[in-house]
């Protein structure tokens, strides 16, 4: 079992470490990174996707199996993606609009 941050501030400041996708809302609709459905109008600003419930916080492919323990609770992308399918959601592709930064 990973270790926990002793303070809560010590988990904040892990939390901000990572990095995540951006995208500003004159580029969307973007692709949900948890079902692929073009639900967002910005990517990283911590908006709830309508069909799957993911909040996104700017995770997407490159730590998908991290758990961040942020706005997903103890989901990883991974693990969320997985659900929504055995809860009988069609995913489709998805492609973040740019590297994380």
């Amino acid at each position: 079992m990973p270790s926990r941050p002793r303070h809560s501030g010590d988990w904040f400041q892990a939390y901000t470490r990572h990095r995540n996708v951006f995208a500003s809302p004159d580029g969307g609709p973007y692709t949900c990174p948890c079902c692929g459905h073009a639900t967002l109008g910005e990517r990283g600003g911590y908006e709830i996707c309508e069909e799957c419930g993911w909040e996104d916080d700017g995770q997407d492919d490159h730590d998908s199996a991290t758990v961040r323990g942020g706005p997903n609770g103890r989901l990883s992308l991974d693990a969320a993606r997985t659900r929504y399918v055995a809860d009988g959601g069609m995913r489709r592709p998805h492609v973040p609009p740019h590297q994380p930064t």
